[in-house]
């Protein structure tokens, strides 16, 4: 029973949002600064964002899905599953991408994708770390201001727009997002290990993580 709307708002500990100083990336609920999300009747995997306008002078990412600490994999992660498969199934078919993307699918854990607007994203994956601001500009001895604009839902209610800030110097971004490489928090051996699919009708020897 969804009774509640969410709530987002910004801290408001500093109004300059999230400071990156000679920091490249930052997690979009970074404190001071980042986004406050609650909702007491929703989980936190179907608290849907909604990505309405993209940094200027750098991208949204979403990084590869990870095992929890003892490896096991979370049963969560069986909705971006699903939509795992029916994106390889998609393939290069940029009408069938195009459904799935208005459907709400937020993309396969293999990649590190770079979110456009009108990507969807939830909270669990902020919380998780799966989501990033990167700086992908050019290198600023001042502070420079960016931004990005989020929508909030729980599949009933919808907030309005808000606009989260980055304020960034000291810090040459040319280079574009990241990559696991780069991640210290982020160890190839935390990645889901690959597994078999089974499907009702048939059995599959396919593997994907």
């Amino acid at each position: 029973l969804n009774q509640y709307s969410p709530i987002m708002y910004i801290d408001n500990e500093t109004l300059d949002g999230i400071i990156l100083d000679g920091q490249k990336w930052t997690q979009l609920n970074r404190m001071p600064g980042g986004l406050i999300i609650h909702d007491v009747d929703t989980s936190d995997d179907d608290l849907i964002l909604t990505l309405v306008e993209k940094p200027k002078y750098g991208i949204i990412q979403r990084l590869p899905r990870m095992s929890s600490i003892n490896g096991i994999i979370d049963e969560l992660d069986l909705i971006e599953e699903a939509w795992d498969i029916e994106e390889m199934k998609a393939g290069d078919d940029l009408q069938a991408l195009a459904e799935l993307s208005i459907a709400g699918s937020i993309g396969g854990p293999k990649t590190i994708k770079t979110l456009d607007r009108g990507d969807l994203f939830t909270k669990r994956q902020i919380t998780t770390g799966r989501i990033h601001y990167v700086y992908t500009s050019s290198y600023q001895e001042h502070y420079i201001t960016d931004s990005c604009v989020i929508r909030l839902t729980d599949g009933q209610y919808t907030t309005d727009p808000i606009t989260l800030r980055f304020r960034i110097r000291r810090v040459d971004g040319i280079n574009g997002g990241l990559a696991q490489s780069s991640l210290p928090y982020l160890p190839i051996t935390n990645l889901q290990p690959l597994r078999p699919l089974e499907y009702p009708e048939t059995k599959s020897s396919n593997y994907i993580d």
